[in-house]
């Protein structure tokens, strides 16, 4: 059956399943199962440890504000919560575009966009409130 955009979907098993090393289904250079995470380059790589990093720290940060607070800065403890909340938000949001893409590129596209954009919306809006409530001082 042709579909409007090309070939029919392949159910979740067949993708799934793996046969002597092989992606099910596929054959050729780059179908070993190990070709995935082997072909990136090293500055890829170095890319993806950096983006890491950044959103790990990004993540400790934004719960080190939500629990104790941002110390000397003048704002409310509400602002300091949801700018950890922002903090949050944007690290699982540089996590997903700039390391879980890399590594899972297969990833449903529905899914992915989705997560994306809810944990962006989440970042957005949290540092747009700290903005509100930081102006009502």
């Amino acid at each position: 059956m042709l579909w409007a955009h090309g070939p029919a979907p392949r159910p979740l098993w067949t993708v799934a399943a793996r046969s002597r090393g092989k992606i099910a289904g596929q054959s050729g250079p780059g179908s070993d199962i190990m070709s995935i995470m082997t072909t990136s380059s090293h500055g890829s790589v170095v890319l993806m440890l950096a983006s890491l990093a950044w959103a790990v720290l990004m993540l400790l940060l934004g719960l080190g504000s939500m629990v104790f607070g941002v110390g000397i800065v003048p704002i409310p403890v509400s602002a300091a919560w949801f700018l950890g909340l922002s903090g949050v938000a944007g690290g699982q949001f540089v996590f997903m575009v700039l390391v879980a893409d890399r590594i899972v590129p297969r990833a449903p596209r529905s899914l992915v966009g989705t997560a994306e954009l809810g944990a962006f919306v989440v970042f957005v809006l949290g540092i747009a409130t700290v903005g509100y409530l930081w102006a009502m001082i």
